[in-house]
């Protein structure tokens, strides 16, 4: 029987642990010592930047609260998508940054590893069954897909650590187990992706009403489990609430529409990817793209867990076992039940109700990013499934009959059928091959033919392979026999995954783009922008290695949403795949793309350009139009010739105006006046600011107190506007300004409520000005404006989160009676 283990001070000496960690480290020995990198995906596009840029600006000696380089510029280090705040990010100082990076990616697998091998452990496992745990919750599919998704491998090392941690709690009532169960929760919290918190308190939910606690009241426990929530949120409220103001500044709910929620969802073609290892290809040949939205590699790039591990998990699952041991009979089909929920919710928009649900779940699109995130839910049931049903049937010397008999009877009908399957896609040949080929929709079906031949021959020796294994078991019982089961079920992991995780050599991100120099000259106080919507539809690659090139070509021509964030080029306008952009420019940007009644060449966005201060542009069009002039053209392997313009219409990034034209707050969004305004060529935005006319009596009542206050230094009327910068950091900026008479000063900035501006040290107020940028009142004469960044809800935030971390140290005090130890 299976019983709790209260040795918990040497799972750690343990050999079988240090086993399962050289394992971590023998596959990724790439990256950490062959002097390679991780950059496929986000990691190249975003990860890598957002680490740098982190780095730099705390070595420089500034905090960056505002990142200026990101769609115009956007909040950065109380960023819940930034995991700025992440105590793990402490390697970056520790070690040299590419050192760091590759050990901070392979740092959260290794701790994956360990905290499933000490969740076992805690369950009651033995060792090798919680190896056996390790090695399917570190090296199924969907985990290893998460290296190149920043976030998601970040939250999953946490999992299982505070599962552990508080069936601990539940049964000692320990103060130190419910304050490492917190600790845990609010480093998940930190570390990026709200998607692994979800997941976590689910499970540890359905953990804490399934199993029977020496507290038996259900309502008691669910009690604990309230506050333990309620400590979690309020120590993570220096991220939450801060969170919960930049989601209201965001222009995520104008992204994320049904479609757009939705376009990640699995494939049910996908599902063979279970059991088949690269069912759909490999990254350099993939030939799956036609069961993904983008009709390329999919959102999660391998869900593969295998036969073994699937089976296995079935059978502990499903099992009797003892009522009365760790894993009851309850706890695990309610495990296996939630693997289920999540495999089927993964399916997104392939599901007859998931509309319903998407409407009627409040805030389904604000927590959750995508439907076929929910696969990596499967990861920890069916790993701690397969690993009970390991040491029920390898681990143990005794086990029913009736259980030997349906392993037995099921493996080698398992085994058949695959066996089968292999040798009918053999047999059949050109026929079978044609028969996939429409099955992908694909025409070039020769290395498709045999990467499936291989795929299917892998199943079936796996099978094959457990059968016996199986079958030898019945015979006699033999401690060897629980390794070997572990073995095959890695080797056949280790195959399946470790053609999804490419790396580059370690020079890959230290050459800048060739055309880097021309951009850094000539972009002054500016923005660029990346023409998005014309794709290359072709690469012409030098070697066979399409993935790397591919992300090389987007760093060289600025492409996807990083655009110039990486080399400290401000942009505006690029793809905001977090949706996480400034609303108003949002409203801006869609109007030119997406939302656009019709399809705009790049000439048609010009007048939206030059008024978001865009002084250099890239695009594959032939621009034809005054004050654009081509400054060099970009070379790169893609069958589009990319070209740098330089936009002389734009507007400065700072400008004087003294003309204004109202309109009225309730004709924004979609209002054709505000637009076909902004389109109009009579519209100069050098001289007109276009303002809302409930914001405008803020602005003259202010213009006349600077007047009242201050005798105005006479400025002869025939001077232009005179504007110097003075100081400008990630944070604030300070400029002088001298005008012969009253306006605006137009910053092409987003508007945003923690900025605050003072002209002359007094308090100024900030219009909504272009829509979507930011004015200041000026009166006649010579003034200092500055502009400051102040996060006061990160202030309010950590506040909130001192004060529960004290909170949390109350009741765990023995006479509230939560602890009794």
């Amino acid at each position: 029987m299976i019983q709790h283990c209260k040795n918990d001070h040497r799972f750690f000496l343990e050999k079988e642990f240090w086993l399962l960690f050289l394992l971590v480290l023998i596959f990724f020995y790439r990256p950490l010592f062959g002097g390679e990198i991780f950059f496929f995906r986000d990691i190249s596009a975003y990860s890598f930047a957002e680490k740098q840029f982190w780095l730099n600006s705390l070595n420089a000696g500034e905090i960056p609260y505002w990142n200026p380089y990101m769609f115009g510029g956007e909040p950065f280090f109380n960023n819940m998508f930034t995991s700025s705040l992440y105590p793990l990010n402490l390697i970056f100082f520790l070690l040299p940054f590419l050192q760091a990076f590759n050990w901070f990616i392979v740092a959260h697998f290794l701790f994956s590893a360990s905290s499933a091998y000490f969740c076992a452990r805690t369950l009651g496992l033995k060792p090798v069954s919680s190896v056996v745990v390790g090695i399917i919750y570190t090296f199924s599919g969907g985990m290893l897909s998460l290296a190149n998704l920043p976030g998601l491998y970040t939250d999953m090392p946490y999992l299982p650590l505070m599962l552990a941690c508080w069936h601990f709690f539940l049964l000692e009532r320990k103060r130190s187990w419910f304050l490492l169960c917190v600790g845990s929760g609010v480093f998940q919290a930190l570390a990026w992706s709200h998607e692994g918190n979800e997941l976590t308190m689910l499970l540890l939910l359905v953990w804490t009403v399934g199993y029977r606690y020496p507290e038996k009241s259900v309502m008691y426990r669910l009690f604990l489990f309230g506050v333990l929530t309620g400590c979690i949120l309020g120590i993570s409220a220096i991220l939450i609430v801060p969170g919960i103001g930049i989601l209201s500044q965001a222009g995520r709910k104008y992204l994320f529409s049904y479609e757009n929620f939705t376009e990640h969802s699995l494939h049910p073609k996908r599902l063979f990817e279970l059991i088949f290892p690269y069912f759909s290809g490999v990254l350099n040949n993939y030939w799956g793209g036609s069961l993904s939205s983008n009709k390329q590699v999919p959102f999660i790039l391998n869900i593969y867990f295998g036969g073994g591990v699937l089976l296995f998990g079935v059978f502990g699952g499903c099992e009797k076992g003892d009522s009365h041991s760790v894993f009851s009979p309850l706890i695990r089909r309610s495990c296996l039940i939630i693997a289920c929920c999540f495999l089927i919710l993964s399916l997104g928009k392939y599901l007859p109700f998931f509309h319903v649900f998407y409407q009627r779940v409040p805030f389904s699109n604000l927590f959750l990013h995508s439907p076929s995130k929910l696969v990596v839910g499967m990861l920890f049931p069916m790993a701690i499934l397969a690993g009970y049903a390991s040491e029920r049937y390898f681990g143990e010397s005794e086990m029913t009959p009736q259980f030997r008999r349906c392993i037995i009877a099921i493996t080698w009908g398992t085994a058949a059928l695959f066996l089968l399957i292999a040798a009918a896609y053999w047999g059949f040949g050109s026929r079978a091959a044609q028969w996939m080929g429409e099955f992908f929709q694909q025409t070039d079906t020769r290395t498709m033919h045999n990467g499936l031949a291989h795929s299917f021959g892998t199943t079936a020796s796996i099978m094959f392979l457990l059968a016996l294994l199986v079958q030898f078991r019945r015979s006699r019982y033999a401690r060897w026999q629980h390794w070997v089961f572990g073995i095959i079920l890695l080797l056949d992991l280790w195959n399946a995954g470790s053609a999804f995780n490419p790396y580059a050599p370690g020079d890959f991100f230290a050459k800048p783009p060739d055309i880097l120099p021309v951009i850094q000259q000539e972009i002054g106080d500016g923005y660029l922008f990346r023409d998005e919507s014309i794709a290359a539809s072709s690469f012409h690659y030098p070697t066979n290695d399409s993935t790397l090139w591919e992300m090389q070509w987007h760093l060289e021509t600025f492409s996807r949403y990083i655009g110039g964030f990486r080399f400290g080029i401000p942009t505006i306008f690029n793809e905001d795949a977090s949706g996480l952009g400034q609303k108003y420019v949002m409203m801006l940007w869609l109007r030119i793309g997406r939302l656009s009644p019709e399809a705009l060449s790049i000439v048609q966005k010009l007048p939206v350009l030059s008024l978001a201060a865009v002084r250099l542009i890239i695009t594959p069009e032939a621009i034809s139009s005054p004050g654009v002039e081509r400054i060099a053209e970009i070379p790169n392997d893609s069958n589009l010739r990319f070209f740098l313009y330089r936009n002389r219409n734009a507007v400065n990034r700072v400008e004087f105006v003294t003309e204004v034209k109202e309109f009225s707050l309730s004709d924004t969004y979609y209002n054709q006046n505000v637009f076909a305004e902004i389109f109009s060529p009579s519209f100069h935005p050098r001289e007109t600011v276009l303002l809302f006319k409930e914001e405008l009596a803020s602005a003259q009542s202010f213009l006349q107190s600077m007047t009242t206050e201050k005798q105005t230094q006479a400025i002869s009327s025939m001077n232009p506007p005179q504007i110097r910068k003075r100081e400008r950091t990630l944070n604030a900026s300070t400029y002088e300004v001298k005008v012969a008479q009253p306006g605006y000063l137009v910053f092409t900035e987003p508007i945003y409520p923690e900025w605050e501006a003072t002209v002359d040290g007094k308090p100024a107020p900030q219009l909504r000005a272009n829509l979507a940028f930011t004015a200041i009142p000026i009166p006649a004469g010579e003034h200092i404006v500055t502009r400051k960044y102040v996060p006061r809800l990160f202030y309010d935030g950590a506040w909130i989160s001192l004060g529960f971390c004290v909170l949390t140290v109350i009741l765990t005090q023995k006479r509230f009676g939560i602890v009794t130890a």
